[in-house]
């Protein structure tokens, strides 16, 4: 059993040249150990590889999170800007239906086009007697004499800026003034009236945006076109529209057809201009309408 405790393995290293060759002895308990500790050490080698692979894989998604994350948050800050945005077109639209007296029917979703409208009090169209005094009153008042045929000026409405509703809709005849305190038998009248022939292209009076184009009980087919700082422009009983919500259309570009839909006695375009969601003269902003 001594002989074996003291068995010894040796390794002996042959140089190339004239260097004498030397030897290793060493014991075979000695050879464990080592091979112990390089078994160790190959272990160590192999498992912090694995390790720093799956630290720098985990290190990559952690980045792509974070940008994934960073562009997620400026997505939802532009989401909300939507938001805010539709919220105050929504609140000026209302208000919009508000000024001219339409009331929403079927609640307060669904898109812009397919909603229906309806205003207060308009649901029973007047009976034909009642057309036909209007038509008699309008006869009595001499509308139709040269003197009320309107057209426009010469650089009519090119000194302003080109959002102000300055320009006339249509040349025809003055039918209607405004008179928004008392109109004939107490009836309020929001705009001017200029009768022309049906079909006649009517225009924008200013630069703007189609908020709404669609029916309504008494103006039939309208267009209404916000200008900005809080101006707004309708014109209504139109026979055709051209345009449509949330199109942006320049002074002078044609938006409907002049017609006599909704309740009218006769073709003409009803133009009224509002300020501050109050009614206002159009003659304060269109110099056509104004005598020489």
């Amino acid at each position: 059993m001594s002989r074996r405790r003291h068995k010894r393995i040796s390794i002996m290293f042959v140089p190339d040249g004239s260097v004498e060759p030397y030897t290793i002895r060493m014991s075979i308990r000695t050879m464990r150990i080592i091979g112990v500790i390089a078994g160790i050490l190959l272990l160590h080698i192999i498992i912090g590889g694995f390790a720093y692979y799956r630290w720098y894989e985990t290190n990559e998604r952690n980045a792509e999170l974070v940008h994934a994350n960073a562009q997620l948050l400026d997505d939802n800050k532009r989401v909300y800007k939507l938001s805010q945005d539709f919220e105050d077109l929504s609140l000026k639209y209302e208000k919009v239906l508000k000024a001219l007296g339409v009331e929403r029917v079927g609640g307060t979703t669904g898109s812009l086009k397919t909603a229906q409208y309806r205003e207060p009090g308009a649901l029973s169209l007047p009976s034909r007697s009642a057309y036909r005094e209007n038509v008699e009153r309008r006869k009595s008042r001499a509308f139709y004499t040269s003197s009320s045929f309107i057209v426009n000026r010469k650089n009519s409405g090119k000194d302003f800026t080109s959002n102000l509703p300055t320009l006339l809709p249509v040349e025809g005849y003055l039918t209607n003034q405004f008179a928004p305190e008392d109109w004939i038998h107490g009836k309020r009248h929001f705009g001017v009236d200029i009768a022309a022939k049906r079909g006649t292209t009517i225009r924008a009076a200013g630069d703007g945006i189609v908020i709404f184009a669609g029916w309504t009980a008494t103006l039939g087919n309208l267009v209404i076109l916000n200008h900005g700082d809080d101006i707004f422009s309708y014109y209504g009983h139109n026979s055709r529209l051209l345009v449509d919500e949330r199109m942006y259309v320049r002074k002078g570009d044609p938006i409907a057809e002049l017609g006599n839909s909704g309740q009218s006695s006769g073709p003409h375009l009803h133009f009224e201009i509002w300020k501050d969601g109050k009614p206002v003269d159009p003659r304060d902003f269109i110099l056509a309408l104004n005598p020489e």
